[in-house]
């Protein structure tokens, strides 16, 4: 498995292969990874805060992907409801 320090550096070669929009596409796409269970912990919070600082990302980019990411949880979660019952 992986380790932090690969993580980082494949964030390191992603930042030098990829457009700012691609950049936001894979930080939209680890938070949601990491938020998918529904947790958001200390770990997972130190993790985003290296790829925001990796990335350059400023704290509003990363807070307004962090809302709408729950936003979209909660529509999941309706939508589920739907389907089971």
């Amino acid at each position: 498995h992986p380790t932090t320090e690969d993580r980082i550096a494949r964030l390191e070669e992603l930042k030098n292969e990829c457009t700012p929009e691609e950049i936001s596409i894979i930080m939209i796409e680890i938070l949601a990874l990491i938020m998918g269970d529904g947790l958001y912990d200390d770990l997972e919070k130190d993790f985003m805060k290296k790829v925001q600082t990796e990335f350059a990302l400023s704290d509003e980019k990363i807070k307004k992907a962090y809302e709408a990411i729950k936003e979209l949880l909660v529509v999941y979660e309706k939508l589920n409801e739907i389907i089971i019952n």
